[in-house]
């Protein structure tokens, strides 16, 4: 051995794992306002059909895969907890199990902090955000 690590057999030779929020698009506004730019887009299409390519993102899965809309490459959502790639889709097993109180716990942080100017309070399904820009 040479000192690399060995090429996978039959798989690629480099694993990519992009953050989507500050990395990929910069951090702006509202969530809602950082889109990838087309000429991103197409830069990680033609890695993804060369190289294993994921994206990584506090974002819901539906969300990111929403506005990424690549289909070649990995999507790693709510930090972990939602996963997919070809045509399959993991959710983490507790996730499911905790939206009631994630639910609970929003509702109670909206009424907290709903005289606070720039607050966003994000519901990801699995997750949530508390942002404070502006």
């Amino acid at each position: 051995m040479n000192g690399r690590p060995p090429r996978p057999r039959n798989g690629p030779c480099l694993l990519l794992f992009l953050d989507y929020d500050g990395t990929l698009v910069p951090i702006r506004k509202t969530p809602e306002l950082a889109r990838l730019h087309p000429s991103r887009r197409r830069l990680l299409a033609r890695l993804a059909e060369r190289q294993f390519v994921s994206l990584v993102s506090g974002r819901s899965l539906a969300d990111l895969k929403k506005i990424v809309a690549l289909e070649h490459v990995a999507y790693i959502a709510n930090h972990g907890l939602e996963m997919s790639y070809k045509n399959r889709t993991w959710v983490h097993p507790r996730a499911e199990g905790t939206k009631s109180a994630l639910r609970s716990a929003l509702k109670r942080i909206r009424t907290e902090t709903k005289d606070i100017q720039g607050v966003l309070v994000e519901d990801k399904g699995a997750t949530a955000s508390i942002h404070f820009r502006a």
